[in-house]
């Protein structure tokens, strides 16, 4: 048993990465996240389903998620059932509906299964369907709305909703009655502005480490404690990473960590060192001193060749996980948000961990924050705003379309949801759900975006570029981002 060394609550029981030793049995989850974060108080009455001791998370060969069971579209609808209390308010709904969402081949099949039952369910309303990948999908919805004709429903990151809610590209969720708020009411805090839902969350992640524990063994080098490991330390492996000399499939050599930049880590370096990017009234929060520090840092990873040279970071930083270069098998690090375990693992076929970030739980404050991993949106224009409601309704309350999609974009908020399908996960997905218990243990504060006039992701990924490929000193950088960062906040 490991307590943090400060004044802050402690986890009884450590959670320790794959194949490090087992996962030793751990408090209910719901009924530890009523106290630490009272953003779900009413989502967590019902307990966690609490596993034997004697279970370890990864066995000697790669772990794959499971396939799940997905059941083929009916040709004449069948009888679906909605959660207990719910009134089916898309009964006789029609209309036509225009989805996009972005994710690899096991997202789309998952999310087309779905669909299909929808449709069976609602023959009156017709869903025309778009996948696609995640780069370029906010600036062509930027372009789309702009224009007035984004799809009715899509997909989108809960960052964006501060930008596309107050400027009047989506409609506020909580006026349509087919869509029951209720069960998910207290996790809406970060897709709501000015009194309005702007977006339903998916499901619950966080922001994570991944680690190809395959690289690391092939490396000779042990799997890190992540309750008590330094950014110093961090680096110093990730190096030794690279200097193995380490090559994949293709004979492409392999790096400690694949990128340093974007949200998830920015954001975490701005939890630890100052308590957040942002404070609660929207204002910026994060210290220019921790910024340059940050962007020094970043720096010395590629130094030290722990991380790629600037040209590679770039050429896959806005890749979709699977194309990513830990997907490729090219790093033994990769920073990814946690519900992603799956989609890096499926792709590489290696044997995948996720790990808090380094200094979590030794820093100034505790970095990693629990947030709604995805949401749907709607249009303010959209053609059948009634049907587009009964869609995001389906695809996130609905007990067979839970079924089909599982843990794929989150850890289902809905407590009859989680309920039903946590006992069914095993292989990533559980490990997805192990992750999010043992981080609700000891999270960070969690601080909604402000409202901003871009995604904050590409705020940040040019300001440390400009760093990395030597376009400004990390200072002038620094100072850049600080302002971009102000000027962003409408």
């Amino acid at each position: 048993m490991s307590n943090y060394n400060d004044d802050r609550p402690v986890v009884e029981e450590r959670y320790v990465p794959p194949v490090a030793e087992a996962v030793v049995e751990q408090p209910s989850f719901w009924s530890r996240f009523w106290w630490i974060l009272p953003l779900l108080a009413l989502l967590i009455a019902l307990p966690f389903i609490l596993r034997g001791c004697n279970r370890t998370n990864v066995a000697e060969t790669p772990v794959v998620p499971a396939p799940v069971d997905t059941p083929a579209a009916p040709t004449t609808p069948e009888p679906v059932t909605t959660l207990p209390g719910v009134i089916d308010q898309c009964e006789g709904v029609t209309g036509n509906v225009s989805f996009r969402w972005w994710g690899d081949d096991t997202r789309a099949e998952m999310t087309n299964n779905a669909i299909d039952l929808f449709e069976a369910k609602y023959p009156g309303i017709h869903v025309e369907r778009t996948s696609t990948g995640f780069s370029g999908f906010w600036d062509q919805l930027q372009v789309e709305a702009a224009a007035g004709n984004t799809p009715d429903v899509f997909q989108a990151n809960v960052e964006w909703l501060s930008t596309l809610g107050p400027g009047g590209i989506v409609a506020p969720l909580n006026e349509f009655p087919q869509i029951d708020l209720a069960p998910i009411h207290d996790s809406l805090s970060e897709t709501t502005f000015g009194g309005n839902v702007y977006g339903v969350p998916t499901g619950l992640n966080a922001a994570s480490l991944l680690v190809n524990l395959d690289i690391l063994e092939e490396a000779g080098i042990p799997v890190p404690n992540d309750q008590t490991w330094t950014w110093e330390q961090f680096a110093d492996i990730a190096r030794q990473v690279s200097d193995a000399g380490l090559t994949n499939a293709n004979g492409e050599s392999v790096f400690g960590i694949s990128h340093f930049g974007g949200n998830q880590v920015a954001r975490i370096w701005a939890n630890q060192t100052d308590g957040g990017m942002f404070d609660a009234n929207g204002n910026i929060n994060w210290s220019e001193e921790s910024i340059q520090a940050y962007l020094d840092y970043y720096q010395h990873l590629i130094d030290i060749g722990a991380a790629p040279p600037a040209d590679i970071i770039t050429e896959f930083g806005t890749l979709s996980p699977d194309q990513s270069l830990m997907g490729v098998n090219r790093a033994a690090f990769q920073p990814q948000w946690s519900n992603q375990v799956g989609a890096v693992a499926n792709a590489s076929g290696a044997n995948i961990g996720i790990m808090r970030f380094p200094g979590d739980t030794t820093s100034n404050h505790i970095g990693t924050w629990l947030r709604p991993s995805l949401t749907y949106a709607m249009a303010r224009n959209a053609q059948s705003p009634e049907a587009a409601a009964c869609l995001i309704q389906f695809l996130t309350s609905n007990p067979e379309a839970a079924d089909i999609q599982g843990v794929n974009r989150g850890i289902p908020m809905n407590p009859a949801i989680f309920n039903q399908i946590v006992p069914t996960l095993e292989g990533n997905n559980l490990l997805q759900a192990d992750f999010i218990e043992h981080i609700s243990a000891n999270p960070g504060e969690s601080i909604p975006m402000p409202v901003l006039n871009d995604d904050i992701n590409n705020v940040l990924l040019l300001s440390t570029e400009n760093a990395i490929f030597g376009r400004q000193s990390s200072a002038d950088a620094a100072a850049g981002l600080r302002s971009a960062l102000a000027n962003a906040i409408g």
